[in-house]
């Protein structure tokens, strides 16, 4: 379920690959969720993927603050 703002036929792969990290984040068993640093690497490669493609709409890491939450 993506929102319909952001979900294009051009999006759809990238939006996947965010909800299966999304995915891994959340495991119950917390042994097998991704470090920071493994979050951040796959991050950048979505991020390299949509810097990529000409006309990509979206790009989730140009919108990220690098301010730590208060």
């Amino acid at each position: 379920m993506f929102d319909e703002g952001i979900a294009t036929e051009e999006n759809i792969p990238v939006l996947e690959e965010i909800g299966k990290l999304a995915l891994h984040c959340i495991n119950l068993k917390f042994s097998k969720r991704p470090t920071m640093k493994e979050v951040a690497e796959r991050l950048k490669k979505i991020r390299r993927w949509c810097n990529g493609h000409e006309g990509y709409r979206i790009c989730p890491l140009e919108s990220i603050s690098s301010q730590p939450f208060p």
